[in-house]
């Protein structure tokens, strides 16, 4: 019987969201990289171990077999850091391929035994591609980069890892499509029973807004996938968010660190400390996050028009939460019927289409009946 760990990862292109073992473990890692020396200039190592990833890694994948990197919230310090660019492809990148390793290294840290230095892991591995990925057939570039290969990762200058080495391997690998992950969430319970049962009975379009890209999935009632009507498109935030925090430092003169700070101002008030002063910044992100929003409501109309029996247009992603007030604004003459997941933590929309290869997971190791021992 085959021991290994269940992992269920959405490579997004702000971040790496992940869930190790079951839905209580966690993580989460800014898809940023930048390349680094073996010795990084530190005067005391970060106190947090996801705040100071400094790794090597070799993987016969990598377009250059070894790479000595900085990884998420540390590379998003680097001047010359490495981000998804909006013409990236999932499957084949060499940035989404390190940060998956890394982010498995360190689970593997605290899940497997240590012999004579080595750290020897095997996972069980559910993820995803978006919908245009999926339908030019990178499903198996992806497994075929991951199976039936050792990824080696070495902890260099990281606190609480450095000097650990873990070599990793794949039981298996699960592709997903994003748009259809995001269904099974919507429609299945942490425990697999069916749930939402009447949108098992529409017709539904399920609008995925991401950083780099709007990934969009049209189910027909009784959960077939619409293959003609369900597409992407390459516009997401991160070019309007880029563009706001250009604006602040422009008319401000406030440099911010990363995209995320310009998320924190836009969900807290929109106002950007300055000195110590909290200055109103609605004049600068109201424009920007208006024309992304009517961006997306084009989007919307033109898969209506593909498919008009779709009943209900489903808005999710962390795009979603930050375009929300204007999407409803601009719909308010167009009165598509368009809804919003309410939460009670918004964060938990950001971790949906994790949460979807989870249960995705657990329905494929049924179905098969593996025979495997989860660690």
């Amino acid at each position: 019987m085959q021991v290994t760990r269940f992992a269920s990862i959405d490579i997004g292109n702000d971040g790496l969201k992940g869930y190790f073992g079951s839905l209580e473990e966690k993580m989460h890692i800014p898809n940023v990289i930048a390349k680094e020396e073996m010795e990084r200039e530190v005067i005391e190592l970060e106190k947090d171990t996801l705040n100071g990833l400094h790794v090597m890694i070799n993987s016969p994948s990598l377009s250059q077999q070894t790479g000595t990197f900085v990884v998420g919230n540390l590379a998003t310090r680097y001047v010359d850091n490495e981000r998804m660019g909006t013409h990236s492809v999932k499957a084949e990148s060499d940035q989404s391929l390190i940060v998956l390793l890394t982010a498995l290294a360190v689970d593997a840290t605290k899940r497997f035994t240590e012999i004579n230095s080595v750290i020897k892991a095997n996972y069980l591995l559910s993820t995803g591609l978006p919908l245009d990925e999926v339908k030019a057939k990178k499903r198996k570039v992806l497994k075929e980069r991951l199976l039936n290969k050792t990824h080696e990762v070495t902890f260099l200058q990281t606190p609480k890892l450095q000097g650990k080495k873990v070599k990793i391997e794949f039981t298996d690998v699960l592709v997903n499509g994003e748009g259809v992950g995001a269904f099974l969430d919507l429609t299945t319970d942490d425990r697999l029973q069916a749930k939402s049962p009447e949108l098992h009975n529409q017709n539904l379009m399920i609008n995925d807004i991401g950083g780099i890209s709007t990934d969009t999935a049209v189910i027909l009632a009784g959960g077939e996938i619409d293959n003609t009507a369900s597409k992407g498109i390459d516009e997401g935030t991160l070019a309007y968010l880029e563009e706001i925090s250009e604006g602040i430092y422009k008319e401000l003169q406030v440099k911010l660190k990363s995209l995320k700070h310009v998320v924190d101002i836009i969900k807290n008030g929109k106002t950007v400390s300055v000195r110590g002063q909290k200055i109103p910044a609605n004049h600068i992100i109201d424009p920007v996050l208006r024309r992304a929003a009517k961006t997306q409501m084009k989007h919307i109309e033109s898969v209506w028009e593909k498919a008009p029996e779709v009943e209900k247009s489903i808005q999710i992603g962390g795009g979603a939460m930050i375009l929300r007030e204007y999407m409803e604004e601009l719909n308010k003459e167009k009165q598509y019927p368009l809804v919003f997941i309410e939460t009670q933590n918004e964060d938990e929309a950001m971790w949906m289409i994790a949460r979807a290869y989870w249960k995705a997971l657990q329905l494929y190791v049924k179905h098969k009946n593996l025979q495997v021992v989860s660690v």
